[in-house]
């Protein structure tokens, strides 16, 4: 049986990563963490990634950041063929994970994306730049939990007034989605698409479907 001092802080601060696979910070320090700990329910790192693990059968408990990573940690690759390894973020999007033995870059779940768990080590998932629920202001992808789009390649429109931008599909969504008065002003008409002005100020002109 493996001898550990009873706060285990003999199973922090391991320079080697083929024991010590997981990046946490232990009180407010950045360090890595045993494997000998990891799934204990101890919650040794500050943000308790250390206990994020899943129980797939009663003979195999993965961390979290086992599951869909290319490698059988169950007999029955249950790790693998849950449905979250269905959907996965696009290859040029891959990162190192936390917790990883060879610190190698690969792709995550879509639904690890801005969930309020930091999984890779740079905070790529988490980054709002990258993830956006709605193309414009500087968002590279969009996503949902089955795919993620290139918004170089969802059509845009500019607002007039704000300078944002908003992908077409989303106009008229609700009122505040775009300069207020363009899709206030074209609920006043249920039939077809309605020719509108932006703002009282601008020669700009726009369509909108009403409501």
């Amino acid at each position: 049986m493996l001898q550990m001092c009873l706060d285990c802080r003999d199973q922090v601060s391991c320079s080697n990563s083929s024991v010590s696979p997981l990046v946490c910070t232990v009180g407010g320090y950045l360090t890595t963490l045993s494997e000998y700990v990891v799934c204990g329910n101890l919650d040794l790192c500050d943000d308790n990634i250390d206990s994020n693990c899943n129980t797939l059968s009663n003979d195999c408990v993965v961390h979290r950041h086992q599951m869909c990573d290319g490698i059988r940690h169950c007999p029955d690759h249950a790790d693998e063929r849950a449905s979250i390894c269905k959907q996965l973020v696009p290859s040029h999007l891959r990162c190192v994970r936390r917790f990883s033995y060879t610190k190698a870059s690969m792709s995550f779940p879509l639904s690890w994306r801005m969930d309020g768990t930091q999984d890779c080590v740079d905070g790529l998932d988490g980054d709002p730049k990258i993830w956006r629920r709605v193309c414009g202001a500087g968002g590279k992808l969009v996503c949902s939990h089955q795919e993620c789009i290139s918004c170089a390649k969802v059509p845009m429109l500019r607002c007039s007034i704000s300078g944002n931008y908003l992908a077409i599909k989303s106009l008229c969504a609700d009122f505040s989605n775009c300069d207020d008065m363009i899709c206030k002003r074209s609920r006043w008409d249920y039939g077809t698409p309605h020719k509108i002005r932006a703002a009282k100020f601008s020669r700009r002109t726009f369509y909108c479907h009403p409501g």
